[in-house]
């Protein structure tokens, strides 16, 4: 779905207002998630509501960016800054990263490599835990709360 957001003065479209901030002129804007949109096929804009949370995702792409996890770039704004602010909403522009969700979960050896990258992530946060303010997640919990309900509403056995 291309995403047209109407400014509230009628000139020209929100999405062009934001991406000003990047001196980037948006030609082909996609709404992916309900606060994140494919732009240009280059760069992905994300919003925030919470300032907090959006401080603690660059804190945490910038920690995995330093030990070499594949994580997108963070595109400062023509002013410099990591992110811009428009009527209290927060506005976070990265490159888009290579790739495309795999057509089969269930293909061979996708488990095993999801359980590299799942291992390798790890071993980042370990390396970097003593920087970060994260939650203490149980992964175990994880897969029999969320999981195993997104897995059994895909009919996964």
């Amino acid at each position: 779905m291309t995403e047209n957001l109407r400014s509230e003065k009628g000139k020209g479209t929100m999405m062009q207002t934001i991406m000003k901030n990047w001196k980037i002129e948006a030609g082909t804007v996609e709404q992916i998630y309900g606060t994140a949109w494919n732009v240009d096929h280059k760069y992905i804009l994300k919003k925030y509501d919470d300032q907090i949370k959006l401080d603690q995702s660059v804190l945490i792409m910038e920690t995995l960016k330093e030990q070499n996890v594949p994580v997108a770039g963070i595109i400062k704004t023509a002013d410099g800054k990591k992110y811009s602010e428009i009527d209290s909403q927060f506005y976070l522009l990265t490159e888009k990263l290579e790739g495309s969700h795999p057509a089969d979960i269930r293909a061979t050896g996708l488990a095993y490599r999801i359980g590299e990258i799942i291992g390798q992530l790890h071993l980042a946060f370990q390396k970097c835990e003593n920087d970060l303010q994260l939650r203490d997640n149980s992964m175990l919990a994880e897969m029999k709360g969320w999981i195993q309900e997104e897995l059994e509403k895909d009919n996964w056995q």
